[in-house]
């Protein structure tokens, strides 16, 4: 386990590859093992970088509740390791984080790819997600939080069709995921970007690509069409068969995405 110190904890992460840098970053209730084979599939061709964002799994700090903050963190990460400009792929939460970096530092990211963050999801909210936050905060309030992210985690990675992603996960991977709710808490007192402008999305440098799969439910759908929308050179990459859980649901086709996008 190699761990980068920076401003506060050490900020776990994993390498492997060699040739362009590529900086994974996980979403809420996810961390650096949650790629699981795709870190080795884009290890063949990129020197592929994973972490923990702080907070979650063995990067220990108290919850944080500040996307900018990660974002910092990303910036430091990046540096510290030599491994600027990078391509960056952000999930979700950390598609945020991704965003966050690539505004306040453009000149350590190559490229963006983004796999469904939930970019001001707060201002454009679905019936659906209403009542999952209601759900959340109270189970949040009565159970705790890992209830909450249980909850929380069930209805983001949910297909259209019926289901969820995490019910598939294996009994380990879910336990992981829910032994960092606390950091899964922050993460939704965060908010969904609200301090990134479509302005400053629209005025990224870098290419950026979005990943969407057909199976998302809208409020995820909706933040990243507006993504796609926002940036005038922004792609859309579909991916079928998959809900928010691109990465799980669909590992080979979110590798050649990744790769495709450079």
């Amino acid at each position: 386990m190699a761990t980068v110190p920076l401003i506060g904890p050490d900020i776990y992460c994993k390498e492997a590859g060699q040739g362009p840098p590529l900086l994974l970053i996980h979403g809420s209730g996810g961390h650096a093992g949650i790629w699981a084979d795709t870190f080795d599939q884009l290890a063949a061709r990129h020197r592929v970088i994973a972490y923990d964002r702080r907070g979650f799994r063995y990067s220990r700090s108290p919850a944080v509740r500040d996307y900018h903050r990660h974002g910092e963190d990303a910036a430091e990460l990046l540096q510290r390791l030599e491994a600027a400009p990078a391509a960056v792929v952000g999930w979700s939460g950390g598609g945020l984080t991704a965003l966050d970096l690539a505004v306040s530092h453009p000149e350590l990211v190559a490229r963006l790819v983004l796999v469904e963050p939930p970019l001001h999801a707060k201002r454009h909210m679905t019936r659906q997600m209403a009542v999952a936050f209601v759900k959340v905060q109270v189970l949040r309030r009565v159970l705790g939080p890992r209830a909450a992210a249980r909850s929380f985690l069930r209805w983001a990675s949910s297909y259209t069709t019926g289901g969820c992603g995490f019910d598939r996960m294996s009994a380990a991977m879910q336990q992981a995921m829910l032994d960092t709710a606390g950091a899964t808490m922050g993460d939704l007192d965060a908010g969904t970007g609200e301090h990134i402008t479509m302005e400053q999305v629209a005025a990224l440098p870098c290419p950026v690509t979005c990943l969407l799969g057909d199976l998302t439910v809208p409020a995820f759908a909706n933040a990243t069409r507006r993504i796609v929308k926002a940036h005038p050179a922004a792609t859309l990459v579909m991916i079928r068969g998959a809900g928010h859980a691109i990465p799980f649901d669909r590992p080979q086709e979110f590798v050649s995405a990744v790769l495709a996008a450079g």
